[in-house]
């Protein structure tokens, strides 16, 4: 088994939910609207790691080889590619 080719990209996320809501008043004496726009920030969940890449192997044996899920190697796989 080699390691013909391989890439990989990783990105670190963050998620934040925010609410956003609104009244107006309306003054007919002077023609005019006053808004109040409220912004509320939710929960953030941090840490999230992104892992997308493909990896090329190549057996040059004469028996098959079992190679392991993309999920077991990466955590999360694109593509994964075998070559013979």
């Amino acid at each position: 088994m080699a390691l013909v080719n391989s890439s990989a990209r990783l990105t670190q996320t963050n998620d934040t939910q925010w609410t956003l809501s609104n009244t107006g008043v309306v003054n007919t004496t002077n023609s005019t609207i006053t808004w109040t726009v409220t912004a509320t920030e939710g929960a953030a969940v941090v840490g999230h790691v992104v892992v997308k890449g493909v990896m090329d192997v190549k057996n040059s044996g004469e028996a098959g080889a079992t190679i392991a899920s993309g999920r077991q190697l990466f955590g999360q796989q694109e593509a994964l590619r075998p070559r013979r």
